[in-house]
C-alpha cells in the first residue's frame, strides 16, 4: 500500500515552535465511529504482518452499555473491515469496556458483559481479515464491582493475555485473574487472592516475556501493605512458586507500571510515598525472580513535588523509558521523561528531560518505543482554549526530533481526551483519542504519523 506524504513547513501554536505540518493545516483525524450516545472507551493495536490499525470500542463504565465493536484500517487510512464479537450469552447483554491487541495471525478482543444480573469477563477472536474464530466468549465470571480493571496485550504463539481484578464479598478481598488466550479459547486460568480474608490483589499490569509467557505486577495487601510485587507466568499457566516484593521499603505504593527487559523479566515502577509527596521508584526483575537494583528500589524521579501518571516502554536494548507528570511543586502540570539503563542509572540527568515546555497543564500521557533506541510520547494539553493532542520524539541520547513544541496530533476546535497510541514498527504510530461533537454525541478519532512526525490519514 503507497504512503501518503505531506509537504511540511513551521507553524507556531500556542507559543511552542512546530517544525512539521501538512500541506492542509485542519488536521482532524480520520473517523473511527460516530454517533455514539455514551462515552466509550476504546483500545488501539497495530498489526504489523498486514499493517492493519485495529481499533474496539463499546461504552465506559458507569454508563449504558452498547455492543462491542472491531474494526481495522488498513495503511491509508480506509476502513477495510468491521466486526462484532460473539456475545458470551445467547441473549443481548450489556457490553462495556473494550480492549484489544493483535498476536501473530489473530486479533483478540475483550470486555465486561452483563446479563440478567450476572456479570462476566468476554472475548472474542478473529483473523487477519475479521473473520470469528470458533472461541467461547465467556472467560471467568465477575462482580458488579468490576469496573475497568481488564488489561490484555499480545503474547507469543498467536495468544493474548488478559488480566482483571476482581471483588470476593465472600472473603473480602480484592484478586486478581489472569488468563492466556489463543484462537480456539482460554489455555490456562490463574487466579490470585480470593482464599485469605483480607487479602487484597490489585491493579494488574502486563508485559510479554518472549516465548516464556507473561510477567505481571500487582499491588498486594496482605497482612500489611506488601507494595507492589511481581509474578511470571510461563506459556503452560505454572509461575513462580510466590512473588516478587520490587521494593522492601515502608512506605505506600500504587499504580504500577512494567516493561519487558528482553530477556524474560520485566522492569517495574511505581508511585511511592515514602518521601513524605509522591515519588517514582523502579525495580528489575530478572527471569528467574531475582532483585537485581536495590533492595528498596532505585528512584526515577524524586525531586521536590509530586510526580505521577508514569508511563513506561522497553528501548529494546535492554533498558526502558518513563514519561510522567511532575506537578512542579503545585504550580503547573508538566511531561517529564526519563531513560533508565539496565543497571538502574537515570541516563538523562536526575530530573529527567522536560518534554515541552508549557504554562499550560499537560496530562495523560503514552509512551511508545521508536524501533530505534528511542521514544514517541503522546500527551493532552490545554493550548488555544481547547485540549489537544501533541506527541514528541526523543532519540536515545536525549534530542528532541520534533521541535520543542512537538508535533500537533489534531488541529484545534475541540477538546481531544484521553489518546491511546500504539507503535507501528517502522517509527511511526497510530493514536486515538475521543471527542463529543455539537449534538453532544461521542466519536472516536484517530491519526498515524511517520517516523519524521507527519501525519498520514487525511
Amino acid at each position: 500500500m503507497k504512503r501518503l506524504i505531506f509537504a511540511a513547513a513551521p507553524l507556531l501554536f500556542g507559543g511552542c515552535f512546530h517544525n512539521i505540518v501538512v500541506d492542509n493545516p485542519v488536521n482532524r483525524g480520520l473517523l473511527v465511529a460516530g454517533g455514539l450516545a455514551q462515552e466509550p472507551a476504546f483500545d488501539v493495536a497495530f498489526d504489523q504482518d498486514s499493517g492493519l490499525s485495529i481499533f474496539s470500542w463499546t461504552s465506559v463504565t458507569g454508563s449504558t452499555a452498547s455492543a462491542v465493536a472491531v474494526a481495522a484500517m488498513d495503511d491509508s487510512g480506509r476502513t477495510v473491515w468491521r466486526a462484532a464479537p460473539m456475545a458470551a450469552e445467547t441473549r443481548d447483554p450489556l457490553q462495556f469496556e473494550a480492549r484489544v491487541a493483535v498476536a501473530s495471525s489473530s486479533v483478540y478482543a475483550s470486555w465486561d458483559e452483563y446479563l440478567l444480573g450476572s456479570y462476566s469477563l468476554a472475548a472474542s477472536a478473529f483473523d487477519a481479515d475479521g473473520n470469528p474464530r470458533p472461541m467461547k466468549p465467556r472467560i471467568h465470571g465477575i462482580s458488579r464491582v468490576n469496573r475497568g480493571k481488564n488489561v490484555m496485550i499480545p503474547a507469543e504463539g498467536d495468544s493474548a493475555a488478559l488480566a482483571w481484578e476482581d471483588y470476593d464479598p465472600a472473603v473480602k478481598a480484592t484478586y486478581v485473574g489472569i488468563s492466556e488466550l489463543g484462537p480456539g479459547g482460554v489455555r490456562w486460568t490463574r487466579i490470585l487472592g480470593d482464599r485469605d480474608e483480607g487479602e487484597r490483589y490489585m491493579n494488574p499490569v502486563l508485559a510479554a516475556a518472549g516465548t516464556d509467557g507473561v510477567v505481571a505486577a500487582f499491588r498486594l495487601l496482605h497482612n500489611g501493605d506488601k507494595g507492589i510485587v511481581v509474578r511470571r507466568f510461563n506459556a503452560d499457566g505454572t509461575s513462580w512458586d510466590d512473588d516478587v516484593q520490587a521494593s522492601d521499603a515502608l512506605s505506600y505504593k500504587s499504580n504500577p507500571q512494567i516493561a519487558d527487559n528482553g530477556m524474560g523479566g520485566a522492569f517495574v515502577v511505581w508511585e511511592d510515598g515514602r518521601n513524605g509527596s509522591v515519588n517514582l521508584y523502579a525495580q528489575h526483575i530478572s527471569s528467574s525472580g531475582a532483585v537485581l537494583w536495590d533492595p528498596g528500589g532505585i528512584p526515577v524521579s524524586v525531586t521536590e513535588g509530586n510526580h505521577w501518571n508514569p508511563v513506561v516502554t522497553p528501548d529494546g536494548g535492554g533498558s526502558f523509558y518513563c514519561a510522567w507528570i511532575d506537578d512542579n511543586k503545585g504550580s503547573k502540570w508538566e511531561l517529564k521523561v526519563q531513560r533508565m539503563d539496565r543497571d538502574g542509572t537515570p541516563t538523562w540527568g536526575p530530573e529527567g528531560l522536560t518534554v515541552c515546555e508549557s504554562e499550560n497543564k499537560q496530562s495523560m500521557p503514552s509512551i511508545v518505543s521508536d524501533g530505534e533506541g528511542g521514544c514517541v510520547i503522546v500527551w493532552n494539553e490545554a493550548r488555544d482554549g481547547t485540549l489537544n493532542v501533541f506527541a514528541q520524539r526523543f532519540d536515545p541520547d536525549g534530542n528532541m526530533m520534533w521541535g520543542e513544541g512537538g508535533v500537533p496530533v489534531v488541529s484545534p476546535g475541540a477538546d481531544h481526551i484521553l489518546p491511546t497510541m500504539v507503535a507501528d514498527g517502522n517509527g511511526g504510530f497510530v493514536v486515538a483519542w475521543k471527542q463529543q461533537d455539537a449534538a453532544k454525541q461521542w466519536r472516536i478519532k484517530a491519526q498515524r504519523f511517520n517516523e519524521i512526525g507527519v501525519p498520514l490519514w487525511k
